[in-house]
């Protein structure tokens, strides 16, 4: 449909496959192109290595990864992205991996924990994280994540919520409103005093304050005096 977005998330295994069924979502987007590889990326400069950080300097050019430049994406347990042209639609890698992340195939490695990159059978990287498809023919909109933990609120709360954000919109065609500026942190910092400021405090506590206050007291006592 003219307009649609859809987001479709997955790892290994598909979690869109019921039983011996089809994974309809994978066929959906082997449609448009894009092939949901059976493998689980892992990253030897994260912890654990089956999370998934986008390169920060290699998002694509996309009104979804607008001003992104400079700031990673997690994706915890994510499968890669395979992309293919056509002509009715070329796709956009929204985000992918560095060099040194691989795809794994062995699965019984990871549950084992003896994962071990083999050239000759796992993917290597850069890897597809996400991508972004628009049909020229009919304005359909596509977006593809290889995860969908990424949009989970523990990370969004973490501030890596902008793609997701951005690529609803970008799908609803409200481009208007994407705003992938980042909040700038405010740094708030506590000096404690030095000796004489620690001094001027004891003095103004202890001395200055209650003089204060008896000296109004007294002042009121004698005003209420002379009016007898």
């Amino acid at each position: 449909a003219s307009g649609g977005a859809l987001i479709i998330a997955s790892k290994p295994p598909p979690l869109t496959n019921l039983g011996e069924s089809p994974d309809l979502l994978a066929s959906l987007a082997a449609e448009w192109g894009v092939e949901l590889q059976n493998n689980l990326i892992i990253d030897p400069n994260a912890n654990p290595a089956s999370i998934a950080f986008s390169d920060a300097l290699a998002y694509g050019r996309h009104p979804v990864t607008t001003n992104l430049m400079g700031y990673t994406a997690a994706f915890p347990t994510a499968r890669s992205l395979l992309l293919t042209q056509s002509d009715a639609y070329q796709p956009v890698s929204l985000a992918q991996t560095g060099s040194y992340a691989w795809g794994e195939v062995d699965f019984d490695s990871i549950q084992q924990n003896t994962v071990e990159y083999l050239e000759t059978e796992d993917t290597t990287g850069p890897l597809t994280l996400a991508a972004a498809l628009e049909d020229y023919n009919t304005g359909a909109r596509l977006v593809v994540f290889g995860d969908y933990e990424f949009a989970s609120d523990i990370l969004y709360e973490r501030g890596y919520g902008d793609m997701m954000v951005n690529a609803i919109d970008w799908g609803a065609e409200l481009e208007s409103i994407i705003s992938l500026t980042p909040k700038e942190t405010e740094i708030r910092s506590f000096s404690p005093p030095g000796t004489g400021g620690l001094v001027a405090i004891l003095l103004t506590s202890l001395c200055i304050l209650p003089l204060i206050v008896i000296g109004a007291g007294v002042s009121a006592w004698y005003s209420r005096r002379r009016r007898g």
